[in-house]
């Protein structure tokens, strides 16, 4: 339903626009697969475990690193105009909450205490959630001092691969080939590229991914 309105305004959290790109309706349908109440629950319980375990590793990563960046861990506020929608918000922060998550409701002038500059902003608030745990951050602006670090904690770096291939990546660890030389190793970060949503059937690779843009 989201998606749908989105078609016709411009507030809505997800936007979709009409193209002629078949990718983006293979990739719509699969989209639309996920969204029953039964897998986003399962959905967002997953994402929950790889965020939190996420979290740990980064601070793991910070108690032994010297690492310079942009970091705010002062939590996250969500707060919401209608009555409605803080309802259905705060029905989402509890399912997170059953599996460990802090989360604290807030009503309008609870969240004027914790942000008073939204005391100055149109509109209303009908209240909000805060998740004192959560943190945001801007990535290091240098990534070659980033790459020094993997390699100095046994890592490796190699830019300008393209991955062309896997071998059914195995439950421990992870291998695929390139075009030089096979790869191997516990654990293979790539970055996806834009330009190649879904990877040829030839290579092997089926990444159901499809370039999309945030709307601010």
């Amino acid at each position: 339903m989201i998606l749908l309105k989105s078609l016709f305004r411009k507030d809505q959290a997800l936007s979709f626009r009409q193209s002629n790109d078949p990718r983006l309706y293979a990739w719509l349908g699969l989209f639309l697969r996920e969204c029953t109440t039964t897998k986003a629950r399962r959905n967002t319980l997953i994402k929950h475990r790889l965020a939190a375990y996420s979290q740990d590793v980064l601070k793991s990563v910070l108690a032994d690193e010297a690492i310079d960046y942009d970091r705010d861990d002062r939590g996250i506020l969500y707060f919401y105009r209608t009555q409605e929608a803080l309802d259905r918000g705060v029905e989402h922060k509890k399912l997170l909450e059953s599996v460990g998550q802090t989360i604290a409701v807030l009503d309008r002038s609870g969240v004027l205490a914790l942000d008073p500059s939204l005391a100055s902003g149109t509109g209303e608030i009908a209240g909000g959630v805060y998740c004192p745990t959560d943190e945001t951050a801007i990535p290091p602006s240098s990534p070659a001092r980033s790459r020094k670090k993997i390699v100095a904690r046994a890592g490796r770096s190699i830019p300008g691969v393209i991955i062309t291939g896997d071998r059914d990546f195995p439950r421990r660890g992870h291998q695929g080939h390139h075009r030089q030389r096979p790869l191997r190793g516990g654990r293979l970060c790539a970055r996806a590229g834009l330009g190649k949503p879904f990877a040829r059937a030839q290579d092997r690779l089926n990444l159901p991914i499809y370039p999309v843009k945030a709307i601010r």
